[in-house]
């Protein structure tokens, strides 16, 4: 005799108890996704909007953001990344990655992390000022987001 369905009380079912390759439909489980956004590493930063992610859970949340340059700007040399939700900052202040030493990954704070389906997320760099110096190259951006199936 095989059960045709087990009802097991809340939080009782953890990874430990699944096995590896069990086929689990994906509307059962959270998604984790790392968008992100790069502008070329050989050329100077320039202004720039971009979509990067469209919430396509019922819910999620922007767990964390990272933001750099693979060539570091020199001088007065300007330039801000800041994340979007729908046209409107998530972040609690836009990330200066001016004079930024390459590769060193600025860790914003979130101010607004909530998602909802169909939520669009954009990167957008402005403040792109040589300012007597030289434009850093290679902004980058990487998200971390978390969603909840539909």
């Amino acid at each position: 005799m095989v059960p045709l369905a087990i009802t097991l009380p809340a939080s009782c079912v953890y990874d430990t108890h699944i096995v590896a390759g069990a086929a689990i439909q994906y509307t059962k489980v959270g998604q984790k996704y790392q968008p992100r956004y790069a502008q070329s590493g050989s050329s100077a930063v320039v202004a720039d909007r971009a979509v990067i992610h469209v919430c396509r859970g019922s819910s999620g949340s922007v767990v964390s953001a990272r933001v750099g340059v693979t060539t570091a700007a020199t001088g007065a040399a300007t330039t801000t990344v800041d994340v979007q939700k729908n046209g409107t900052t998530i972040l609690s202040a836009t990330v200066s990655v001016g004079t930024t030493a390459a590769y060193t990954l600025l860790a914003p704070t979130i101010s607004v992390s909530s998602l909802v389906a169909g939520d669009v997320l954009e990167v957008v760099v402005s403040g792109v000022a040589a300012g007597g110096g030289t434009l850093a190259k290679g902004v980058f951006a990487v998200l971390e987001i978390s969603e909840t199936p539909a």
